[in-house]
């Protein structure tokens, strides 16, 4: 097993936040999470709409590393199978092809209870947050990733302010793109080999 002291994290979604914490109650000295949107631990209004995100056994696995299993089940839902409704309605239960007898559910979960548990979790494991921190650029020759920042000044009204900070990444950690399926991250790493 490699032994990862240093790594940053582009993305504060539910995959980057449970990396986050793997990888801190594995030892590592210092992760640090990079994510453009705001924390939702600190957030006193509405979350918003939260979309309806689904488990499968493999993130219960994950989730039972870090501790949270039983409290991620505790805030779901189990979903046994899918219906179709058809003029007679189907009824398919999840893991019907498989080879096995174990009965097979996925959990649904709102994404901002999921995301507020595992944001309070990796707070208290020592994760270093950098919330509305939008990734613009890398630079994998220096070492550095370019941030567009944000602040919101709420004296009077909603007033947002950007700036463009450059940050050193320690070249002898790691960099993970969690930041979705339009990966900034992705886009820059393989933009350095040419592909």
């Amino acid at each position: 097993m490699v032994k990862i002291d240093t790594c940053t994290i582009i993305g504060g979604g539910p995959s980057g936040l449970l990396l986050s914490i793997l990888l801190s109650q594995a030892g590592a000295k210092h992760v640090s999470v990079y994510d453009k949107r705001r924390s939702i631990q600190n957030q006193r209004e509405s979350f918003g709409r939260s979309v309806n995100i689904t488990i499968c056994k493999r993130g219960l696995t994950a989730l039972e590393k870090v501790g949270l299993k039983s409290k991620v089940i505790e805030m779901s839902v189990p979903l046994s199978g899918v219906k179709w409704h058809a003029s007679t309605p189907i009824f398919k239960p999840y893991g019907s092809t498989l080879q096995s007898d174990d009965k097979h559910y996925l959990y649904s979960i709102k994404r901002n209870d999921l995301t507020l548990l595992l944001e309070k979790t990796a707070t208290s494991c020592g994760v270093e947050f950098h919330f509305q921190h939008q990734l613009i650029h890398i630079d994998t020759e220096t070492g550095t990733a370019t941030f567009r920042c944000k602040s919101d000044v709420s004296s009077g009204g909603r007033v947002s302010t950007s700036r463009i900070v450059k940050v050193y990444i320690d070249k002898s950690g790691f960099v993970v793109g969690a930041d979705g399926c339009h990966s900034t991250t992705r886009k820059f790493c393989f933009a350095e080999k040419g592909e």
